[in-house]
Order: structure tokens, then C-alpha cells, then sequence
């Protein structure tokens, strides 16, 4: 079984995901938002034995000046931007622990992208992002990366940019939340057939 995790039934409809699947062995789950909430839910599909990969879809907001907006990417690396723990780690590391997602989760896609993953809708320039190369901001990808990881399930990540992580971002999202739908259908459908 592969679950699709989104946060929002508004980035990806399920009727017209369930419409589009390419069989009924794509199942989809709504997170809502935030990393506690995609954890717990990618626990609960992790611990499910018929579970083969968890795939989490998307928007994000870009941060870099990278031509990104309106394009489904993804991510390289994900890190988790609102892991403040200094001195006792950097920023984005989980203090006192040893495992490999403690700090950025590599998902090896070769894109050079980074997402940034926090408990804020970004809003406003952030100058660590530029220090620690953050591409992308979103709110569930490395709680549910770091739970699949746990759980030794295949993972991957896809991210439809839709704003600038700016003073607009709350109205460009909403204009733009469901805008990816179509093209991350194609992306699962493609999946679905290499296999």
C-alpha cells in the first residue's frame, strides 16, 4: 500500500484523487496542519504492515531566488528551520540525539533543493535561511520524512511552490493551494507505471 500524506483536502481533493489513482493500492490521508499532527499521522500509516512507501505532496513557499513558483519540485535535503536548540545543538539538530534524522533528512533526488520544515507559516525573510541554503518552507515534510525513516519505509517528498513565503503569502496561497493537483496526479501515475 502507498499512502499519499497532505495536510489539506484543498492542496488535493479526494474525490479527484480517488478518481485519478492509478489503483487501489494508492491510498490518500489528510495530515492537517503542522509537524505533531504529520507525525502522528505518519505513525499510525507507517505501523500499518501493508504499508510499502509514504509519499508526501504539498505546497511550500519559496525563500530562495530560485525560479521555483508554480512548479512541482523535489526537495534534496529537508530540514527541520524551527529546531532552536542552541547551544546545545545548531539550529535545525535535535539535541542529545544520535540517529540519522537528527539533523537534515537526505532524500537524494540530486534537485539541490532544500525545504525547510517549521510550526509557522513563513511570512517574512528569515536570515538563516540563507545561511543554512533553504529553498522552501512547508510544515509537515520532516516530521513525516523523519517517522518513515523510523519505520524504514520508503519516503519521498513533493512540493508545488505556490508563494513567496512573503507579507502575501497567506492570499498567494490560498489563490494558488490547489493549483499542483493535476501535474502531482501525472507524477504518481508515472510512478505507478515504472514499477
Amino acid at each position: 500500500m502507498i499512502w499519499v500524506l497532505v495536510a489539506l483536502e484543498n492542496e488535493l481533493d479526494s474525490e479527484y484523487f480517488h478518481q485519478n489513482r492509478p489503483s487501489v493500492e494508492w491510498q490518500l490521508s489528510y495530515t492537517g496542519v503542522g509537524k505533531v499532527n504529520a507525525a502522528i499521522s505518519a505513525m499510525k500509516y507507517g505501523k500499518l504492515a501493508n504499508c510499502t512507501q509514504i509519499i508526501n505532496y504539498g505546497t511550500a513557499g519559496i525563500v530562495s531566488k530560485k525560479d521555483l513558483i508554480g512548479t512541482i519540485v523535489q526537495p534534496d535535503i529537508i530540514i527541520q528551520r524551527d529546531m532552536l536548540a542552541e547551544p546545545q545543538a545548531p539550529r535545525g539538530v535535535v539535541p542529545f540525539e544520535k540517529s540519522e534524522t537528527a539533523g537534515p533528512i537526505s532524500m537524494n533526488t540530486n534537485s539541490n533543493i532544500t525545504l525547510g520544515t517549521g510550526d509557522s507559516f513563513v511570512m517574512e525573510h528569515d536570515p538563516w535561511f540563507d545561511y543554512a541554503n533553504v529553498d522552501l518552507v512547508d510544515m509537515e515534510a520532516y516530521a513525516i520524512g523523519k517517522a518513515a525513516k523510523e519505520f524504514d519505509i520508503n519516503f519521498s517528498c513533493y512540493k508545488y511552490v505556490s508563494d513567496f513565503a512573503d507579507a502575501d503569502a497567506a492570499s498567494t496561497w490560498q489563490e494558488n493551494v490547489n493549483k499542483g493537483a493535476n501535474n502531482f496526479m501525472e507524477i504518481i501515475n508515472d510512478i505507478s507505471s515504472s514499477r
